[in-house]
């Protein structure tokens, strides 16, 4: 088995002596400071545009996003994605990493650390979902040929250990586990698929269960970890202050000719008229504009000026249901 002096969140030229934000617990730090930006300059705008109280909501919707944000890529702690990275790996990846933040969380002492500090304990389950999602590839589908019959996961790691504590120390946690390296087995009934097609199954009893408050709040903390993601992962490669850049960013709104581009986009060459009709058949409080460019994490807000609350599809607990969204514009 392969020794990794360093463990990787994103490729690097050098990936045993790699930059700070190419490491797991370097990018997972600037991920979480970009979370807290977004929440200080937007937490208020997100909580109003789907019509939750800021009094109810406010405390549960930042402690939610930033552990969502903790957890979000811990699976990348896994030998296939460390391979892949420095381009070793010659076949597909078993399982994507989401995927593994989930269990891993799910499976070791994380699940009752971090539950512990959550007031709601209904919150676990969606910082998870919001972690999980944070691709919008989940859940994964079944591992193709090739892909191995094990899976090292490096939980021992020095570096993996590195993460938890600075989660740790940012949302003052306290000391965190200590957990050991793990070979998780790929086929039988206990592998990775087959767990997630029994937690994807509760997910479904879950929310049936939630209120649409709750499936609302569910919908902006996804769409928060998405956008925390994003920033921390493009703009430390820039050499640019983070919250700075970060600020900048929010203080440029689209004007007319930029939101007449996605909207011409999104009609996909049929009359502007198709676009007002659709969006006149709403009766939603928020909307979602999709524009497809990218990994799938491009979905534009806005509101509606609806009195009625955000809908079910924006606020799915998986992508699966998110990809059956064909208009322009849904709820």
């Amino acid at each position: 088995m392969t020794i990794f002096n360093r463990l990787l969140a994103k490729s690097s030229r050098t990936p045993e002596k790699p930059r700070g934000a190419e490491t797991l617990p370097g990018h997972t730090a600037n991920v979480m400071a970009a979370a807290k930006v977004l929440l200080e300059e937007t937490e208020d705008a997100q909580l109003s545009a789907v019509g939750l109280s800021g009094k109810t909501w406010k405390d549960r919707f930042r402690q939610t996003v930033l552990l969502s944000a903790f957890c979000h890529d811990l699976g990348k702690a896994n030998a296939q994605f460390q391979e892949m990275l420095r381009g070793r790996l010659s076949h597909p990846q078993a399982i994507r990493h989401e995927a593994l933040s989930l269990l891993i969380v799910q499976d070791t002492p994380l699940k009752k650390w971090l539950s512990d500090f959550l007031e709601e304990p209904r919150d676990l389950s969606f910082l998870l979902w919001a972690a999980a999602g944070h691709h919008r590839k989940f859940p994964p589908g079944e591992a193709g040929n090739g892909t191995g019959i094990r899976l090292k996961l490096f939980l021992g790691h020095q570096d993996f250990h590195r993460t938890l504590t600075v989660g740790a120390k940012m949302l003052e946690l306290g000391e965190p586990p200590v957990l050991s390296d793990r070979s998780c087995k790929l086929i039988g009934m206990k592998s990775p698929s087959r767990q997630l097609e029994e937690i994807e199954r509760q997910a479904g009893e879950f929310w049936g269960s939630c209120s649409d408050e709750e499936r609302r709040f569910l919908a902006i903390t996804k769409a928060c970890v998405i956008a925390a993601d994003v920033a921390g992962s493009a703009i430390p490669r820039t050499g640019e202050k983070l919250s700075g850049w970060i600020r900048r960013a929010l203080q440029k709104k689209p004007g007319q000719r930029e939101l007449k581009k996605i909207i011409d986009s999104g009609c996909g060459g049929r009359s502007h008229g198709h676009f007002r009709k659709s969006w006149g058949r709403q009766r939603r409080g928020s909307f979602l504009l999709k524009q497809a460019v990218g990994a799938g994490k491009h979905w534009v807000p806005i509101s509606g000026q609806r009195p009625a609350p955000l809908g079910n599809a924006s606020s799915s607990p998986t992508p699966r249901r998110e990809r059956r969204l064909k208009d322009s514009v849904t709820t």
